[in-house]
């Protein structure tokens, strides 16, 4: 999915808030968005925007010295999602069928994102999950589908998308490894800080690796390219039986890539809104391979 031009305004403003935020000088400010929109023309236009984001954010970190923009906004988020981590587990355990009720849970979870979002508050996040979870609009036939694939599946890779919403990721894991004990599980994180996606640091501070192998994809962008990643997170991903992708960006780096993915993401851009016909904040749960 190339980078449509809304990505590119939407990638501007993201850098004029960057500089707004983190660079005082004018004359420095300038140069920086000068930059930025020669890395905008340059960069092919078939390649999909969370490439041009990551450009930006490096371009970013030369200007600053700042690695991690969002480092506070991560550990709040997941310290947010830890602290209602039992109640959301009642939640799922209350269900008919608990692995259905922690997809969902993971599916509302993706509300937590902080590129797609201008801000994103507390309450807002808690009742957007209880909201999406409530919800029964989900393809129970793909469900099945899904389910009958992970019972004959040996290796399963679950790409992660942002902090905070990696505790209900870790939820659905504890669902899947419960169900399926046979199944060796990886989970990927982004390679370097970008936006408020996950990093290694973030999945085993809220404990993803008590059901995966946590790896990191090689990559600081935040999506998977697989023309960035390392070639040891490309092994893992193509030995992988079945993909589970979380978030926007992963469905636009990944799409037509011809693996066994299945997306789980909230619509929340205009962009997405527009070319999936979707209500903001709709869940999207859609396999690659139909």
């Amino acid at each position: 999915m190339g980078a449509h031009v809304d990505c590119i305004s939407c990638i501007v403003a993201k850098a004029n808030k960057l500089a707004d935020l983190h660079i005082k000088d004018k004359d420095r400010k300038y140069r920086f968005m000068k930059e930025v929109l020669k890395v905008i023309l340059d960069t092919e236009h078939d390649r999909a925007a969370p490439l041009i984001e990551a450009k930006m954010t490096r371009l970013g970190r030369q200007a600053t010295g700042i690695d991690d923009f969002y480092e506070q906004d991560k550990i709040k988020f997941n310290d947010l999602m830890l602290s209602l981590e039992n109640d959301i587990e009642m939640l799922i355990m209350e269900g008919q069928d608990p692995l259905f009720e922690a997809l969902k849970a993971a599916l509302a979870g993706n509300i937590i994102d902080l590129s797609a979002l201008d801000s994103v508050e507390s309450e807002f996040v808690k009742s957007t999950i209880l909201k999406t979870m409530k919800a029964q609009n989900l393809d129970a036939g793909l469900y099945n589908r899904l389910l009958d694939e992970l019972a004959c599946s040996k290796k399963l890779l679950y790409l992660g998308d942002n902090a905070g919403e990696i505790v209900m990721d870790k939820l659905l894991l504890k669902q899947i490894k419960r169900r399926f004990p046979h199944l060796t599980i990886t989970y990927a994180t982004r390679g370097a800080p970008i936006s408020s996606d996950v990093t290694e640091k973030d999945a085993y501070y809220v404990g993803i690796d008590k059901y995966a192998t946590v790896i990191n994809n090689g990559a600081d962008l935040p999506g998977t390219d697989l023309h960035e990643v390392s070639a040891a997170f490309r092994a893992v991903f193509e030995e992988a039986d079945i993909i589970i992708a979380k978030g926007q960006g992963n469905f636009e780096t990944l799409t037509d890539t011809g693996k066994n993915i299945y997306y789980l993401f909230l619509c929340k851009c205009d962009v997405f809104i527009k070319k999936l016909n979707a209500g903001q904040f709709t869940p999207v749960f859609q396999a690659e391979i139909e």
